[in-house]
């Protein structure tokens, strides 16, 4: 979903990506590659449609691939793969047409928005001038004081540094207007402004899932589903837009997001503990599938797996038999419970 709203340098690579027949998604309903067919490719990614100068505000934006030149080629043809054919899909199923103008002005919000945050913090003159624009605002609430630096290899940084950009948005247009700055370069525009408060709400999808699957000791296994089930309902109600009136950029980013979604929830296909977690779980079982209007057959061959395993791996061992039980009941405490209600409280429908 990010890269419609940041855009890299260009580099000229020689890479060797994957294509072949299309699959489709059980519950999406996207279009999945499988039986790749090795082919070269020659990649281009990004547009020149910065004012800022994101090879100097953002190291890690220009170089994702690290010292993997062929790797980071190789990303961006992917990443550019999603999103021709999010755009493809919203053409035809929304009647959403993007023109070059608006993606170009999507393009610019990150390289102005991490790098302004970038600016501030790297110079001892900016970081002073922020604090006491800051310090100057009797409306301004909380304890939060500063910008946040999107940090590449960190979950959600681009959430956080974009809700403290738009937090702080009246600081912002000051630092950004006074000429003697020279950040005239980092100045939304109205447009780009609404665009990075819209996304804001559509990132928080995210947020809390991130930060759970971020945690240490936390079974995990049995909120894999029903993360991927809420991750697709609620894509698909951004890209419908059947309650609320969003940009046609945000709604065709969701559908890259729900494709790589739905890219992993066929995935989950391929390994039988997801759903035998999800039987074992206290709270879940076989009744979650049903609630879900799962069918009949895949309820059935769900539970039959189950069983299955169970028989092959600990029936007759009445030692192993005690220790699953034993099992069970930790994963049953109260507190996983409340984490997992507390999951799925976003919504966009």
């Amino acid at each position: 979903m990010i890269g419609f709203f940041f855009s890299r340098p260009k580099p000229a690579k020689k890479v060797t990506v994957r294509s072949g027949n299309a699959r489709r998604s059980r519950q999406s309903g996207g279009m999945l590659p499988a039986e790749p067919v090795v082919e070269e490719v020659i990649v281009e990614d990004g547009e020149d449609v910065n004012e800022v100068d994101l090879a100097a505000d953002d190291p890690d934006a220009s170089n994702p691939g690290g010292n993997d030149p062929s790797k980071a080629a190789h990303d961006a043809q992917v990443v550019r793969s999603v999103h021709e054919q999010a755009i493809r899909d919203c053409s035809i199923l929304y009647g959403i047409d993007l023109t070059p103008e608006t993606r170009k002005e999507a393009l610019g919000v990150f390289p102005k928005v991490a790098g302004l945050a970038r600016r501030v913090h790297d110079s001892a003159t900016l970081f002073e001038k922020f604090n006491r624009l800051v310090a100057a605002d009797p409306a301004m609430l909380g304890q939060k004081r500063t910008l946040d630096r999107r940090v590449a290899t960190r979950w959600n940084s681009e959430l956080a540094c974009l809700s403290a950009h738009i937090h702080f948005k009246k600081q912002v247009k000051q630092l950004t207007n006074d000429d003697e700055n020279a950040l005239d370069a980092y100045a939304l525009s109205p447009s780009q402004w609404k665009l990075a408060e819209d996304l804001v709400s559509v990132l928080e999808i995210f947020d809390t899932p991130t930060k759970l699957f971020s945690k240490n000791e936390v079974p995990l296994i049995c909120e894999t589903i029903p993360m991927l089930e809420t991750f697709e309902a609620q894509l698909v109600a951004v890209c419908d837009q059947k309650h609320a009136q969003l940009p046609p950029i945000i709604r065709v980013a969701a559908q890259a997001s729900l494709l790589v979604v739905g890219k992993y929830y066929a995935l989950s296909d391929d390994n039988e503990i997801y759903r035998i977690a999800m039987v074992l779980c206290p709270w879940r079982k076989l009744q979650w599938f049903a609630v879900r209007q799962w069918s009949a057959e895949d309820i059935s061959t769900v539970k039959a797996i189950t069983i299955r395993t169970f028989r092959e791996i600990y029936a007759g061992d009445s030692n192993n038999t005690e220790a699953v039980g034993a099992s069970s009941t930790a994963i049953a405490a109260p507190l996983k419970r409340q984490v997992s209600v507390q999951v799925y409280t976003r919504s966009f429908v």
